[in-house]
């Protein structure tokens, strides 16, 4: 019966699932863990995750849904069985962070609250780490965040992982001085890591010593040549201190590296668009488009390229392709009103 109950859940229909098994429910046969979680899922009560929990402790799913259902003031006296287990915190904060990071607030919210359990049952510094991240990334609560950094360094002070985030914290807070100091620390614990170097770079950048932060991007590129961002970086760099040879010199080895890249192609696309030439634009777009067809942007600057080349009704086709797939982005219809303004005229 359950079996077929599962298949009518899967199928969408959760009324006919439940009431297969609603017989089941006051059977006084034991019921596995599992018919428990299948009658959560069907019906969404929270006392059947809270049996399946009890009989299957070992179970990592019935742990994440039960913690997600618990009071706050009842974490302790639940899950102080867990203080000297630390597979079962470091999958606790592993599937927290992965909830946390979630775009969906309400996912991203029990994400965070299970990273709080976590850190009160706990204190390893990866779930210290964890959770100041999210607070500072996501929530920017730095202070919280910071003291949570402060945590996790004073359990292990050469955790590279742990000085690059709180560098990142400063360079939000733009202290760039002391951000750059946090990001030194994490290289010299850590000279294979190419993010750190990146993320000097752009530092380095924001206080405009160009020349030093092409050496970091350099070091980045030798330690994974493959990072597409390193060369987008470079270019950008090159182009604002006026070396446009040497821009293009980026665009053309991100597409030899990476040839069916769509974002290379859009990258060398938009870049040859604002040098005014349009018509290497238009091929390194249309490429953009043929490896990645839903990307608005790409059809965008195919119809500002075919505008500026006075080709108006290949550049309104293209704006119109670019507006069904973004109806509401503002500088899309501004171009096509351009479009139609200039082609009457």
């Amino acid at each position: 019966m359950f079996n077929f109950s599962s298949l009518n859940y899967l199928k969408g229909n959760t009324k006919k699932a439940a009431a297969m098994i609603h017989p089941w429910k006051e059977n006084p046969v034991k019921l596995k863990a599992i018919h428990h979680y299948h009658l959560y899922m069907v019906e969404d009560e929270n006392k059947w995750i809270s049996k399946a929990y009890h009989q299957h402790i070992s179970n990592f799913s019935y742990l994440i849904l039960y913690a997600s259902q618990i009071n706050d003031n009842d974490h302790q006296k639940y899950f102080e069985s867990f203080n000297s287990s630390k597979r079962w915190v470091h999958f606790l904060a592993q599937k927290s962070l992965e909830l946390a990071n979630q775009r969906d607030d309400e996912k991203a919210q029990t994400g965070l609250r299970l990273l709080m359990l976590a850190q009160q049952i706990s204190s390893a510094e990866r779930v210290s780490h964890d959770l100041g991240s999210v607070l500072a990334f996501r929530h920017q609560a730095y202070s919280k965040a910071e003291y949570l950094f402060l945590v996790s360094l004073k359990n292990n002070w050469l955790n590279a992982q742990v000085y690059r985030s709180y560098g990142r914290l400063l360079q939000r807070k733009k202290n760039l001085p002391l951000s750059l100091s946090f990001y030194e620390l994490s290289r010299r614990i850590d000279p294979k890591n190419y993010q750190t170097y990146i993320d000097m770079s752009k530092i380095l950048s924001e206080k405009k010593d160009w020349r030093q932060a092409l050496l970091f991007l350099d070091r980045a590129q030798l330690i994974n040549p493959k990072q597409e961002s390193i060369y987008y970086d470079k270019a950008r760099i090159w182009n604002t201190m006026g070396e446009v040879s040497e821009a293009y010199s980026q665009y053309r080895q991100a597409v030899s590296n990476h040839p069916l890249s769509p974002l290379a192609r859009y990258q060398w696309g938009v870049y040859a668009f604002s040098q005014k030439d349009f018509e290497a634009a238009l091929v390194h777009l249309t490429l953009a488009v043929a490896f990645k067809p839903e990307d608005a942007n790409s059809y965008y600057y195919r119809a500002q390229s075919y505008y500026f080349l006075e080709m108006y009704s290949l550049a309104l086709k293209e704006i119109s392709v670019a507006l069904e797939l973004k109806p509401d982005q503002a500088s899309f219809k501004r171009l096509q009103e351009q479009i139609l303004k200039t082609a009457k005229s």
